[in-house]
């Protein structure tokens, strides 16, 4: 599920997302999305904590 946010996320342009859950729930997104952009991108960081 996380994943699929992801690449549809990528898939529209988007640059920002924030992510509401559990922090678990949080740190697999900025899991996948740094492993997807690489951990270097500051915009997914700022979103994501």
């Amino acid at each position: 599920m996380i994943r699929s946010m992801i690449i549809l996320a990528e898939a529209k342009g988007w640059f920002d997302i924030k992510v509401k859950g559990s922090e678990d729930f949080k740190r697999e997104a900025w899991m996948e999305a740094a492993a997807r952009r690489g951990t270097r991108n500051t915009q997914w960081r700022k979103a994501l904590a």
